[in-house]
């Protein structure tokens, strides 16, 4: 796998498959995605998922309510 940092993450199941673990902001956004709530997938830092949590909060992104 090759690419950013967040592209490189983004696909938690592929990761898993290859026997390689995820960081837990990135495992969080990744189980928000699976019960349908609208989140970005390239976080990879508790920075990030804090601003895309903050974000959606305040409806920037249809995400949690």
């Amino acid at each position: 796998m090759d690419g950013p940092t967040g592209a490189v993450f983004s696909d938690v199941e592929k990761l898993g498959t290859l026997g390689l673990g995820v960081c837990r902001p990135r495992r969080i956004a990744y189980l928000l995605k699976e019960r349908g709530v609208q989140f970005p997938q390239s976080i990879v830092g508790y920075k990030d998922l804090l601003e895309a949590i903050i974000k959606s909060r305040n409806g920037e992104n249809g995400g949690i309510r």
